[in-house]
């Protein structure tokens, strides 16, 4: 009769294989995590586009949004304090996960200056035609970082350029955003997705 060789793994073999698979999560999880987040940004980064180009068609198509924006870009034309231009912000949306992840609302000032709307009224304008032209679309942030960035903004240049960006504490009280991405009575800063991609923001 044979002798069967009914040894296992010895305790020594058992930790060799621990330790391996020890290094290579070490050395693999932060390449993954620097590939989910790039990844992440470049779906925001498509995302910013679609939101841009959605603005752009409604004030073509739509006379209320044509004279809100035309109000926004008179705002930001020139430079405020002569040493830097301005964006003036045309709306905020908050990027969360519920069934409304583009629940926009325009800022303060001069939102009632539009014929026959308040701005409760403004707001349910601009959320009404954002819903139809981005119903396709996947509005919700990827690259979110709560406190720091986890919210659109949509703003306007002297110009008539639109420009989308992502923040943090837009409450509907701010107007002008610095074009190195400081807005009006904010400690934190934002970051211009499209048609520009801030340099800051690929570095986070």
């Amino acid at each position: 009769m044979k002798n069967r060789c009914d040894r296992g793994f010895s305790l020594v073999e058992i930790i060799v294989v621990i330790a391996v698979m020890a290094v290579l999560v070490g050395v693999l999880t932060p390449q993954y995590l620097r590939y989910v987040k790039k990844t992440r940004k470049a779906n925001d980064l498509v995302t910013a586009r679609e939101i841009g180009n959605s603005y752009n068609i409604l004030t073509v198509d739509d006379k209320v949004i044509r004279q809100w924006t035309d109000l926004c870009r008179l705002e930001s034309d020139g430079n405020l304090d002569g040493s830097g231009r301005y964006y003036y912000m045309i709306a905020y949306a908050d990027a969360d996960d519920s069934d409304h992840p583009f629940n926009v609302k325009c800022n303060h000032l001069h939102s009632d200056e539009i014929p026959g709307y308040t701005e409760s009224d403004l707001n349910s304008h601009l959320q009404s035609l954002f819903d139809r032209s981005l119903s396709e679309k996947d509005v919700r942030m990827k690259f979110k970082n709560p406190g720091a960035i986890d919210q659109w903004i949509i703003a306007v240049d002297g110009d008539g350029r639109m420009h989308v960006l992502v923040g943090t504490g837009f409450d509907g009280s701010q107007s002008y955003i610095s074009e190195d991405g400081n807005p009006e009575g904010l400690s934190t800063g934002c970051y211009e997705l499209w048609p520009n991609t801030f340099e800051e923001y690929d570095g986070l």
